[in-house]
């Protein structure tokens, strides 16, 4: 950005934790991710499923 210096930027301290909670941090990111994934996956075949039922209720099969 215009206006920062460089030399300013480098004098920030930003706080990290440390490592190994970044690392179990990481390691719940990507359980959760995977959760996701494995979610969106069975979507099509409820969805599938879900108009199989109204076809048969609505008798347009």
């Amino acid at each position: 950005m215009l206006g920062i210096k460089a030399s300013s930027l480098k004098e920030i301290e930003i706080p990290l934790p440390p490592m190994t909670e970044q690392r179990r941090l990481v390691a719940e990111l990507d359980a959760e991710a995977a959760q996701m994934d494995s979610v969106r996956a069975l979507l099509p075949r409820f969805e599938a499923k879900i108009q199989r039922v109204l076809d048969r209720v609505w008798g347009t099969a």
